[in-house]
């Protein structure tokens, strides 16, 4: 079973002109007809983490047309994660010929493709192989918290980003805000994750209360690089644990965030670093058995 972190995403519309009405019961034209309708049309700006994977590929969206000649909705269809904001940023730049019924002006739905190719010249072979993930490939991150052991730079970042893991703290004297982010970085699960590379620390931040993760268990995961230039946030999953895995030769682990679908089956999403850029490359799930025994389909997102 592949599935898209798009599924888990809700997509914002383009800006665009006021309000504009949905999909529903709207004229739709085909991509051919839209194209030939399309008078500005802005090429993407490659993802450096998707150039440095070697990825290419197609993003497809369902959009609405508005009698502006603007894109002002959005719906991810297809296409790979890394791929997909960079792809929306262009698109959000189309300018179309306003569509019209029987004489007047209409908003429109259709299909968009935004490709993506490396070119001449830029390496074809994808630096991450499209190989199939199992199981036997995980190693369960199980380490203790490492509160104690945290540096003093990310101490102090993990505070001032309290409110990134749902604590506002905007409204508190600076005094309070001091207090209040160490609480709730007492509060937190932390793990450190495994690295090769000198110099690097990754870790795993994840919110200890059943009020930031909710029934499912499922909390909003920050993986975090501290490294000489300081410390970064380098992808925030929904998820309620982690799996770091070495490929043969890699300096950093591919990360993967398991989250729960249902009782049987998790979605999963890996994370991976290609020549110091940190991007969404592996989708998939993972599915038990009455034992509780599991099986992986974790593939590179298409």
């Amino acid at each position: 079973m592949r599935l898209s972190l798009a599924l888990f995403l809700a997509l914002t519309g383009v800006a665009a002109p006021p309000a504009q009405p949905g999909h529903f019961n709207l004229p739709r034209v085909s991509p051919d007809a839209a194209a030939g309708h399309l008078v500005r049309k802005v090429e993407p700006v490659y993802p450096a983490f998707a150039r440095a994977a070697g990825l290419e590929g197609v993003v497809r969206f369902e959009v609405g047309i508005s009698t502006y000649g603007h894109i002002y909705s959005v719906m991810k269809v297809s296409g790979p994660p890394s791929l997909e904001q960079a792809a929306e940023d262009a698109m959000g730049q189309y300018v179309y010929r306003p569509f019209e019924e029987d004489g007047r002006p209409v908003n429109v739905t259709t299909t968009v493709d935004v490709v993506f190719e490396l070119g001449e010249g830029a390496r074809k072979t994808p630096a991450y192989p499209v190989q199939k993930i199992s199981m036997d490939n995980f190693t369960s991150a199980e380490a203790p918290d490492s509160i104690d052991a945290l540096s003093p730079k990310l101490r102090l970042w993990l505070q001032s980003h309290a409110k990134t893991y749902g604590n506002g703290l905007s409204w508190l004297s600076v005094a309070e805000q001091a207090e209040a982010g160490k609480e709730w970085l007492d509060s937190l699960t932390i793990h450190e994750l495994p690295a090769r590379k000198a110099a690097v620390r990754l870790y795993f931040v994840r919110p200890e209360t059943r009020e930031a993760c909710g029934a499912t268990g499922n909390c909003e995961i920050e993986l975090v690089e501290e490294n000489a230039t300081g410390v970064h946030a380098i992808a925030t999953a929904s998820g309620w644990g982690v799996y770091p895995h070495f490929r043969a030769g890699s300096l950093y682990p591919g990360i993967f965030i398991p989250s729960h679908l249902s009782g049987r089956e998790q979605f999963v999403a890996g994370y991976v670093n290609a020549a110091g850029f940190w991007g969404l490359l592996y989708c998939g799930s993972i599915q038990t058995d009455d034992e509780g025994k599991g099986t992986a389909d974790i593939q590179v997102c298409d």
